[in-house]
């Protein structure tokens, strides 16, 4: 009887497993859904109204670069290089937090920065430099660039060099270089 008993933990157990570790997965890539009301730009792309995947695009070996899809996963919209931001408000524990720079009459709102529900630290996007400079020309603020790219690929994005870019696409602080890898790493020793 006892052997019974036994059998039927491990089963009720083997069964729980998958769903714990889909949490921890997509705890651990950051994964959450965010909603726009209104279209949005983001470094190299813009989107629609609607709910969309952010996440990390690979957790293990690149920590810097995040990936944005449709709420299912099944298109991925762009690739976005970020630098650690932190904030003084911590985000309500289920919901992620966005940061916006204000839209001119013409063109969305620009997003800068997504935090993980419940994390100080979040991300801070980069843009390329052409257009952190027509962000900044139309706010009025300093905004993060790639230091002198003209395409914004996850190719360029090993070693790129990252600064803040103001109205007059002056760049400070060009010498900080990212850690997050050009290519996906194998993680397997097979």
């Amino acid at each position: 009887m006892k052997t019974l008993h036994v059998v039927t933990l491990i089963a009720a157990l083997g069964m729980a497993a998958p769903s714990v570790r889909a949490q921890n997965d997509a705890e651990y890539s950051k994964r959450s859904e965010v909603t726009f009301n209104s279209p949005v730009h983001l470094p190299g792309f813009d989107l629609a109204p609607g709910t969309y995947r952010f996440e990390l695009a690979e957790p293990v070996n690149d920590r810097k670069t995040i990936r944005v899809s449709s709420a299912d996963g099944s298109k991925v919209y762009g690739m976005i290089l970020t630098v650690t931001d932190e904030t003084s408000r911590i985000p309500k524990e289920k919901d992620p937090v966005v940061m916006y720079q204000s839209a001119t009459p013409d063109s969305p709102a620009s997003v800068m920065a997504w935090f993980y529900p419940g994390e100080r630290i979040g991300y801070e996007f980069v843009y390329p430099h052409d257009e952190a400079m027509r962000i900044a020309r139309a706010s009025h603020t300093r905004v993060r660039a790639m230091e002198g790219s003209e395409k914004y690929e996850r190719s360029s994005f090993g070693g790129a060099k990252v600064g803040w870019v103001d109205a007059n696409g002056d760049v400070r602080d060009g010498a900080t270089a990212t850690t997050g890898s050009a290519e996906p790493k194998r993680t397997d020793k097979r």
